[in-house]
């Protein structure tokens, strides 16, 4: 029974690599599109290339995070697990399916706690790295917002001062904002795709996971991503080069400190969080501070529809394994 519901735990969180793929890489694939610095088919294929490179290559860092987070009985990880990605899973289709991004760290964290809480002391959670993953969630929003302004407010100084030469503006765009894009989504599949490894390691060895969740992110991100993406580039702000640099960059470094540090943070939240800031500082834009309340909102939300979830389904799991086991 418990063998079945590793091999479940594996292929759910193949599904949700996949789902997660095409979902949070969506910022990233967005500012490609909407700046027009490349063909959107070219945009999408180069952010499917940088999640499986970060996927396979970079998400050794995140291998051990289940392992630190929650502790107890392997057969009841399993399940745990397997409740957790299943309504994950389900919340990632109907958002994907609607054109919302939204963050797996803040759906299956929460879940795990929520579930190790009515355990009655079977499961424990690691407390130091549950004060880490909070701070991270309040804390990673409002450094990419500070550091979005303040490079876009330097990089605007910088075009001003090459502005004479249009080539030289030109390259740099084109430059600043593929690496960036390109960056951003090798953390997301080192962070986000990681977290997923660090569940699937109760199937299988960590080569096997992370191969096969590296190559689901991928196809996720070339398959999905598209639609999401013309959503939030043209809906909730109409970025031109020197926002989405400014946007990209600002991500792309406050993730990477996070990452190194080996927590699993919302790399969408931080890239929106970007996004956000710049749009704030057009808050007469009616559209753009109605799309910007609409993300918060499914912020909000997400975490709290999986953790009733999770829970229900982890109840259900356990009444069905102890049916079978009478």
């Amino acid at each position: 029974m418990f063998d079945f519901f590793a091999i479940l735990v594996f292929l759910l969180g193949l599904l949700v690599s996949f789902v997660v793929g095409g979902n949070n890489s969506v910022p990233s694939v967005a500012i490609l599109i909407s700046t027009r610095v490349i063909k959107t088919r070219y945009s999408i294929l180069i952010a499917s290339i940088s999640m499986f490179l970060g996927a396979s290559l970079g998400s050794f860092s995140m291998e051990k995070f289940a392992e630190r987070a929650i502790r107890g009985p392997l057969y009841i990880l399993e399940m745990v697990f397997f409740s957790t990605l299943l309504i994950s899973l389900i919340s990632f289709l109907i958002l994907s399916k609607r054109g919302i991004p939204t963050s797996l760290s803040q759906m299956i964290y929460p879940s795990l706690t929520i579930i190790a809480l009515i355990s009655d002391g079977v499961l424990v959670i690691n407390l130091h790295t549950l004060l880490l993953v909070i701070s991270s969630w309040i804390f990673s929003p409002i450094i990419s917002i500070l550091l979005t302004i303040s490079l876009y407010f330097l990089i605007r100084r910088y075009i001003d001062r090459i502005e004479n030469s249009l080539i030289k503006v030109i390259k740099f765009y084109r430059l600043i904002i593929l690496a960036s894009c390109s960056f951003i989504v090798f953390v997301l599949g080192a962070n986000t795709i990681g977290l997923l490894v660090s569940l699937g390691l109760v199937s299988f060895p960590h080569n096997i996971v992370e191969l096969t969740y590296a190559v689901g992110a991928s196809l996720g991100t070339f398959t999905l991503s598209k639609r999401a993406a013309i959503k939030v580039g043209f809906k909730i702000t109409k970025l031109g080069y020197t926002s989405s640099s400014s946007v990209m960059l600002g991500s792309f470094l406050t993730s990477e400190v996070f990452t190194l540090m080996g927590i699993p943070i919302s790399l969408t939240q931080i890239t929106m969080g970007g996004i956000i800031g710049l749009s704030l500082l057009n808050m007469s834009n009616k559209s753009t501070s109605s799309n910007v309340r609409n993300v918060i909102k499914n912020w909000t939300m997400a975490p709290l529809l999986c953790m009733m979830g999770s829970l229900v389904a982890f109840e259900s799991t356990s009444a069905l394994v102890f049916l079978h086991a009478l």
